[in-house]
């Protein structure tokens, strides 16, 4: 269990800095510290159980108890802290960090009730009323743990992993193990030798105790695989989306184009030819005279538009034309009429002129005669 426990915890203080919680620096100074005094309490502990059983100092025994007990509750808070971050909005990941949490507290209390009696056998006496209530304790709050833990557990959409590692653990530790513990602590009440000694003690309970810890550990892999599976099913969602939106995105953009070639454009040329014709030019063409649509409408309507025009063009030149022409027939009429005037009055003063000259003439002679 040492292998496991101490590799794993390193591990997850190198990982730490990667998680965003409140006060994460905080968190990492207390677990580092917790893990050092752990670590220093181990060496005592080891060096102690070098010894005899009789030469050994009893509060070592005790400050391990409490040393652990601290780290592997700051951990606790650790991993709660962290779960509270998580927006629970699925019920897998709810369920599982449930059962993780609860498994842990099966382990936990199940250690502490192992080297209580581990402590109690070394001793080799009838444990004290101290001692027997804290076998007590530990025993009530592992059978809590454990039926909320099965509880928790219960229903179809539990994981087999899940199931698997919850019936070994119960198999091992609360079927076969714990007629083992219970055996001894019957022993060490009536004053007599326990079935377990003490050198074998840690032995025998390592594997029960490692079946507690599997479920907690099964549920942290499941819950990992959970997670991953979501991202894959997220990232596939992503790129589906994505792939719509782009195509979504091409569709418009041909839109766009399709609009710009057969409507923009073509209002652009009508524009074009209806402020050119606005400006007198009729000698131009229309396009798009023989489209069945409203773009077609329009431009044959600008054809009568500019048909109109040249009409009117026409009828502007023949009346210009007309006015010119009464111009210069009313010109040559007035010249005639005057010549012919003209003509009339010099024959009349002509006339008057022999007249005058002939009257003259017989006065004069009348005058001579007489």
């Amino acid at each position: 269990m040492r292998a496991k426990s101490g590799p794993s915890l390193r591990a997850a203080l190198t990982d730490l800095p990667r998680i965003e919680i409140p006060e994460r620096l905080r968190w990492e100074q207390e677990l580092r510290g917790a893990l050092d005094d752990v670590q220093n309490i181990r060496r005592r502990a080891d060096a102690e159980l070098a010894k005899p059983g009789s030469a050994r100092d009893p509060q070592v025994a005790k400050l391990w108890i409490a040393t652990v007990g601290t780290l592997c509750a700051k951990v606790e808070d650790l991993i709660n802290a962290a779960a509270a971050e998580i927006k629970l909005n699925d019920p897998v990941i709810d369920q599982l960090l449930s059962i993780r949490m609860l498994g842990w507290m099966v382990r936990d209390y199940a250690g502490r009730d192992r080297l209580s009696m581990g402590r109690a056998i070394g001793a080799e006496r009838v444990p004290s009323l101290a001692s027997q209530q804290e076998f007590a304790d530990f025993r009530a709050r592992v059978d809590l743990a454990w039926t909320a833990l099965r509880d928790v557990a219960t229903g179809a959409g539990t994981r087999p992993e899940i199931s698997a590692v919850i019936t070994k653990a119960r198999a091992v530790y609360f079927v076969d193990f714990i007629k083992i513990r219970d055996a001894s602590y019957a022993a060490l009440l009536n004053g007599e030798k326990p079935p377990v000694a003490n050198h074998d003690w840690i032995k025998t309970s390592n594997p029960p105790l490692e079946a507690l810890a599997d479920v907690s550990n099964m549920a942290v892999d499941v819950l990992a695989g959970y997670a991953q599976s979501s991202m894959r099913a997220a990232t596939q969602k992503l790129v589906l989306e994505s792939a719509l939106a782009l195509a979504f995105m091409a569709i418009g953009l041909a839109g766009l184009v399709v609009v710009r070639a057969r409507v923009a454009q073509p209002m652009r040329a009508l524009t074009g030819v209806m402020s050119t014709l606005a400006a007198g030019s009729e000698q131009i063409d229309i396009p798009g005279t023989a489209r069945a649509d409203e773009l077609g409408a329009m431009a044959r309507a600008v054809e009568v538009f500019k048909q109109n025009a040249i009409e009117r063009r026409r009828f502007e030149e023949q009346a210009k034309t007309a006015q010119e022409d009464a111009e210069r027939e009313k010109k040559q009429a007035l010249a005639e009429l005057a010549h012919t005037f003209e003509s009339k009055v010099s024959g009349l003063v002509r006339k008057y002129v022999y007249t005058y000259r002939g009257r003259e003439s017989y006065n004069h002679a009348y005058t001579y005669t007489y």
